[in-house]
């Protein structure tokens, strides 16, 4: 590349890395199954869910048969995930739990 372009390119600017806070509400043997789950919740809990993403991730470990995780989310930090997952717990008493680790996705 030519000298004059490459002083011309502002530095690069690092892009922050998100945390990317999810809770994980069930794992499912077929996808439909987490889908469902997930708008029993929303029926459940409207106000609390209304905006959050959902991911249906295929996981398959070894001498596993092959699940599928709901999780929701990206909160901004741990104790908000947790107050949603106690408002899941109370109203609809199903489990929930923080996932904080990007690996697991």
């Amino acid at each position: 590349m030519p000298e004059q372009f490459k002083q011309a390119l502002p530095p690069a600017t690092p892009i922050p890395e998100r945390l990317g806070i999810k809770v994980q509400l069930g794992a499912m043997s077929t996808k439909d199954a987490a889908i469902d789950l997930w708008q029993l919740i929303r029926d459940e809990l409207p106000q609390q869910s209304r905006a959050l993403p959902i991911t249906i991730s295929r996981f398959k470990g070894a001498d596993q048969a092959e699940i599928f995780r709901l999780r929701v989310g990206d909160f901004s930090n741990v104790p908000q995930a947790k107050d949603f997952c106690d408002s899941v717990e109370k109203l609809s008493r199903r489990p929930c739990w923080v996932v904080a680790d990007q690996a697991q996705w």
